[in-house]
């Protein structure tokens, strides 16, 4: 009787469990995390554990695709006890400078000497070889309408649009300290393993002392049978490795490793921008504590 009655109560509660939702999947979002939209869906009300009929898919459909701007279409269905959000984000298209009623000039960015100008509208002030300081004007959006006497009658004025480049400098600084503190593992390694049930947690005693400084991970499993029956039942394992301080000396060539991947990092920012990179100057110089690299 015991036996049966066990059966029972287990089929019962496979048939409880089978009516909720004990996991959500995202699907197509790019622009938008998915921390974003779980936080989204608590605050309408969606968790785990909640009964799938209670959920408007449609109602949430529409209000996905209101209250995110990038999500242009959504639809949200079940796989047995997971939960399906799909989105589709509009593609970025980028936007192109409209014309304004006020007229504007153009002007140099940083000291240079100007490589090449190409104007398409407004009066060009500097010409190759020029050089300029920043702030100096190069092309002015005015424009002189001059009359039969070759007078000026009236100006014209239109932004000005101009291809400019200029040849100019970069200052470039970084320090490499001669010695880093790096954590390091001493192979110390403990584990430890768990089991949950929905908010019920059962973990297995540690038999050494805690660390003073450790690093942990955790890699976990959600039950579930077949492709799509989830149930909240879940287990894992938990490793903590003990981690130590340690002081390392940092040699010249590694010094130098380091700092050429600093200033690649700094080289692919600037030509982001569309600089083009001439010649790179850069020495580096031992001084008490570090390496300066400028």
């Amino acid at each position: 009787k015991p036996f049966f009655l066990f059966v029972a109560v287990i089929f019962l509660l496979v048939c409880f469990l089978s009516t909720r939702i004990w996991r959500i999947e995202i699907k197509g979002n790019a622009s938008l995390g998915e921390d974003t939209i779980m936080e989204y869906l608590k605050h309408q009300g969606i968790t785990y554990g909640i009964s799938a009929s209670a959920i408007d898919h449609d109602e949430l459909e529409l209000s996905l695709r209101k209250d995110f701007a990038p999500v242009i279409w959504a639809s949200v269905y079940e796989e047995g006890t997971k939960l399906v959000v799909c989105i589709q984000e509009k593609i970025e298209v980028k936007q192109t400078t409209t014309e304004t009623r006020t007229c504007m000039d153009l002007v140099a960015a940083k000291d240079a000497t100007i490589a090449s100008i190409i104007t398409r509208s407004g009066t060009p002030k500097v010409k190759k070889g020029d050089k300029v300081k920043k702030g100096g004007l190069l092309v002015c959006g005015r424009q002189e309408i001059l009359d039969d006497n070759g007078e000026v009658g009236t100006y014209y004025y239109k932004s000005a649009d101009a291809d400019i480049y200029g040849i100019t400098f970069y200052d470039y600084s970084d320090d490499i300290p001669m010695k880093m503190i790096c954590k390091k593992a001493t192979g110390e390694v403990t584990k430890r393993y768990f089991i949950r049930i929905l908010d019920y947690r059962f973990i297995t005693p540690s038999l050494k002392k805690e660390y003073a400084a450790a690093e942990t991970v955790e890699n976990s499993s959600q039950f579930c049978i077949l492709d799509s029956f989830y149930l909240p039942v879940y287990w894992g394992e938990i490793t903590t490795r003990e981690m130590e301080n340690e002081t390392v000396s940092v040699s010249k060539s590694e010094a130098k490793k380091l700092a050429l991947t600093h200033f690649q990092q700094f080289l692919a920012d600037l030509e982001e921008n569309g600089v083009r990179i001439m010649d790179k100057n850069v020495m580096m110089e031992q001084r008490e504590n570090s390496y300066h690299i400028y």
